[in-house]
């Protein structure tokens, strides 16, 4: 069912994206995580997820599942999981597991296909106003990725991370390399994240995923290889803890895409919006 689909993405989309403020805050503030805790959570509101492929609807986000543990060495994030190699004050080094994203706005078995290719256009004179309706490329099924790497942390005034992660899974043979610097404002049960990255995306995955290639005369570009890309994002979170259960919780999140994969003729816009507000119970 799409149902299965549109799930696993919002959940890796938004509630991973708060960790870093919720593990601060349950720690005191000492960086350091709770020992052998699992935590459940689940927000309700509304949001959506702008799918920037051809002819592929827009995601709904009404709830969020947020499910957690963490041990001395190791933990779980809804579906990116960890094991520590190094831990100070202010820095820790991770083995890292993550979902990569990019495969889930793609049609899929749990996801309906949406749209069909056009068929050839009539070739004829055409008289001044007339204008070719030149038939959209859809995109067709993508298989999921795994990526695993090692992740770094440094907490200080702002907070640094960087991640290095491959495929896994034995779909694309990919890299990707993300890094992002996090600014967290306490102001008693308000809690303010800023967070400013970027993600370098290896030519593997980004052809496996952006690429195209189609019959000569079907479509205006036939053949499209695209090239190792770089895409930036910004991301702010608030919430409001006005219970020791119960929170007020909000994000938005803008990430522009490298030309090499906005170029693609399955890809129908250059930037992708996500936003949620809601409210959020921890059991």
């Amino acid at each position: 069912m799409p149902y299965l689909r549109h799930l696993l993405l919002i959940t890796l989309t938004f509630a991973s994206g708060s960790s870093l403020a919720e593990e601060q805050t349950l720690v005191n503030d000492s960086h350091y995580r709770p020992v052998s805790e699992w935590l459940f959570g689940v927000s309700v509101g509304y949001g959506k997820l702008i799918n920037p492929l051809n002819e592929q609807d827009d995601i709904p986000l009404y709830f969020i599942p947020d499910i957690r543990y963490y041990d001395e060495r190791f933990s779980i994030e809804n579906l990116d999981i960890s094991y520590n190699l190094y831990q100070r004050k202010n820095l820790i080094v991770d083995l890292v597991g993550k979902q990569n994203l990019d495969g889930l706005y793609f049609p899929g078995k749990n996801r309906n296909v949406v749209g069909s290719l056009s068929g050839i256009p009539g070739i004829g004179q055409v008289e001044d106003g007339d204008e070719i309706e030149i038939p959209v490329p859809t995109p067709e099924q993508r298989s999921l990725s795994y990526l695993a790497g090692v992740e770094l942390r440094y907490y200080g005034y702002l907070d640094y991370q960087l991640l290095a992660t491959t495929d896994i899974s034995n779909v694309h043979h990919g890299e990707e390399l993300r890094a992002a610097v996090h600014k967290l404002l306490l102001f008693d049960a308000f809690i303010v994240e800023l967070e400013a990255g970027l993600s370098f995306k290896s030519e593997q995955l980004t052809q496996y995923y952006y690429g195209f290639e189609a019959p000569i005369g079907v479509f205006e570009q036939n053949l499209y290889r695209p090239e190792s890309a770089l895409n930036y994002h910004i991301k702010l979170d608030l919430s409001y803890a006005y219970s020791q259960d119960w929170y007020l919780v909000s994000t938005i999140r803008n990430e522009w895409l490298d030309s090499s994969i906005a170029n693609s003729p399955i890809v129908a816009k250059d930037e992708i919006l996500s936003f949620f507000i809601g409210i959020k119970h921890i059991f």
